[in-house]
């Protein structure tokens, strides 16, 4: 994961996961990392849509998509795509469907770019751009 602007760092992450349930598909990424600058960010990255994944991408203006990304510093500092930005969420691969009684989970390579704005408030300041692979 790298992200430039307000926060610039690069990270190796843990993995991500998408499934599919009844209530819909959702793809889910919790990451924390210590910064360079000394702050410690906490990401959640949650984003819901509807159907089974498939290869495509997913993009925050789709008609149904819900959730987005967020980062929160220890400094109470929060940026997020909720305050009018944006995230593209691209899988190349979607494969090992797993099902379990409440839905399916699978595995999947692709891409999240995403672009977060300060949190009024909250003294976050400046744009966030991140970019992962996984």
């Amino acid at each position: 994961m790298t992200t430039s602007g307000a926060i610039s760092e690069t990270a190796n992450c843990g993995s991500a996961r998408t499934s599919d349930a009844t209530i819909g598909a959702s793809f889910q990424f919790n990451g924390f990392l210590s910064g360079d600058d000394g702050g410690d960010e906490t990401w959640v990255i949650v984003i819901i849509y509807f159907g089974g994944p498939s290869v495509r991408t997913y993009k925050s203006t789709d008609p149904g998509m819900l959730g987005g990304v967020t980062v929160d510093r220890s400094d109470g500092s929060h940026w997020s795509t909720l305050q009018g930005g944006s995230y593209d969420l691209t899988f190349t691969t979607v494969s090992n469907q797993v099902q379990y009684p409440s839905g399916s989970v699978y595995d999947a390579e692709g891409s999240l770019d995403a672009t977060l704005n300060p949190v009024p408030g909250s003294g976050a300041s400046g744009v966030v751009a991140l970019h992962a692979t996984f």
